[in-house]
């Protein structure tokens, strides 16, 4: 199967951003460790079609991070808290735990394939940090099916403060997953960005709940007047 060329070690791989428009509901692709959990100078990874390993040693050396999260929210607050150089942190939740089909037959065709491009419309040209991270935007949000899980509830769990002194871009993108607006905004509560401005783009479809509505604007309003 040809995702399986992700699996091998790559010790000299610094940037990775690989994406595939055909891929049906953006199930996750491997099974498999990525780069067998080798790549040392490792500085960006985007791909929100490969499911990363919470565990993975190459985290911690990640300045720009663009992925889906099968993760909680004290699994990612805990993830996030091991990765000190991180300026950039983009977030896709479909609510996607499954795999494609593992086929070894399987061949992909060359327009499988999708680089990354570059958006800035929907952003400040005042912003640097926005220009500078524009490429951590998501495939817009399109008839895929959505979950029926029961939502995070906001405020339940204790989670620990993340301190992360070079974060100054964040991008959350829940569209396709309703009720997972609370997930994030404890997050987001929780996490402490750098002291010299985080740029914050959210975009969901939740409608916010009148008992979280006082802590949600307080917590957005910290990234204001940030």
């Amino acid at each position: 199967m040809i995702w399986k060329i992700f699996q091998r070690p790559s010790p000299n791989l610094g940037y990775f951003s690989v994406e595939c428009a055909n891929c049906p509901a953006l199930n996750f692709v491997n099974k498999f460790p990525m780069f067998s959990g080798n790549a040392p100078l490792l500085e960006y990874f985007g791909g929100t079609i490969f499911r990363i390993d919470s565990q993975a040693t190459w985290l911690s050396q990640i300045r720009a991070l663009r992925f889906t999260s099968p993760f909680s929210a004290a699994e990612l607050i805990d993830i996030l808290s091991h990765m000190p150089l991180l300026e950039a942190l983009g977030i896709y939740d479909n609510d996607q735990n499954d795999y494609a089909d593992d086929n070894e037959d399987e061949e992909m065709t060359d327009d499988s394939y999708r680089e990354e491009e570059e958006d800035d419309s929907d952003l400040d040209n005042s912003s640097k940090e926005s220009k500078k991270y524009s490429g951590l935007y998501f495939i817009p949000a399109s008839n895929l099916n959505v979950s029926t899980k029961a939502p995070h509830v906001f405020g339940a769990t204790a989670l620990p403060r993340v301190s992360l002194p070079r974060l100054s871009y964040i991008s959350i993108d829940t569209r396709r997953h309703p009720g997972s607006c609370g997930k994030y905004l404890d997050i987001l509560d929780n996490l402490t960005p750098s002291a010299k401005g985080c740029v914050l783009s959210f975009n969901s479809d939740d409608g916010i709940k009148p008992a979280i509505v006082g802590p949600a604007q307080r917590i957005l309003r910290t990234y204001f007047e940030n």
